[in-house]
């Protein structure tokens, strides 16, 4: 995937993303993902969802593994979407504004998993 990465949002059933691979060898003990960029957005993985407002930064991602736990080791995906902040797309003159809300991801973000608890002992 070559970055930036133009981000497209018509609406919650109308939407271009992007969609990571996660490799999970087994449930995590840690899951988040941090962003440096102020992009509202909408991410989904293992079927639930989260919101990261403009001014977050780290979202904890473990609600979608303590309500759905793995069973095995597995490839999931981190979807992402950019939203309007407020809701409401900005009028930028562009020809589809009242449709679409277009963002810009520059950087991806970093995801950070742990298997085991820190000192577990094995």
């Amino acid at each position: 995937m070559q970055l930036p990465v133009k981000l497209r949002w018509g609406g919650a059933e109308d939407a271009d993303g992007i969609a990571l691979k996660v490799a999970f060898e087994k449930n995590p003990v840690f899951c988040e993902v941090t962003f440096d960029n102020d992009l509202s957005l909408m991410m989904e993985i293992n079927g639930k969802w989260f919101y990261k407002s403009p001014s977050a930064r780290t979202i904890d991602l473990m609600p979608a593994f303590s309500e759905k736990p793995l069973s095995q080791s597995t490839e999931l995906y981190l979807n992402i979407f950019a939203t309007p902040a407020d809701g409401v797309n900005p009028d930028n003159g562009a020809p589809d504004w009242t449709e679409n809300y277009y963002a810009e991801l520059a950087k991806m973000p970093s995801l950070r998993v742990r298997f085991e608890p820190v000192g577990a002992v094995k």
